[in-house]
């Protein structure tokens, strides 16, 4: 093209990586995690909200829950009961983080204290456990 004269213009290729994780969203691989929950690149902590249909944001609060997987604890039970005991949609939970003797789960600021109120009279796991607002 330039033998002949003419200059081509070059065009930058836009870059788009397949199967990367969503915004914020926690990638979870027991295989080779141990079952913990990692944050995809560039989800800061805390968070500051989850987007929703419409482009609004919720804000999130976190909240502890004083027992784990030495408890036998998983997603689906903290999931279960805050549905089940708060009635509230599971669609609504945001990222669950199991430790060793503890959990941390997201939820909206909005019906954190009333979660709050209705998990620590409820059972998990055929026990009563510690729940709060979680502050790092």
């Amino acid at each position: 093209m330039r033998a002949q004269g003419g200059e081509r213009q070059e065009q930058d290729i836009p870059v788009i990586s397949a199967g990367q994780p969503e915004f914020g969203r926690p990638i979870r691989d027991a295989r080779h995690s141990g079952g913990r929950v990692h944050r995809a690149a560039g989800a800061d902590r805390p968070p500051t909200g989850r987007p929703q249909q419409g482009g609004r944001t919720v804000e999130m609060a976190r909240v502890y829950i004083g027992a784990g997987r030495e408890a036998g604890l998983r997603p689906g039970d903290l999931v279960g009961a805050i549905a089940n005991e708060a009635k509230v949609n599971s669609n609504i939970i945001g990222a669950i983080e199991i430790e060793q003797r503890f959990s941390i789960v997201d939820v909206p600021a909005s019906m954190a204290s009333g979660i709050i109120d209705v998990l620590g009279r409820a059972r998990i796991k055929g026990r009563r456990v510690p729940v709060r607002l979680f502050r790092e």
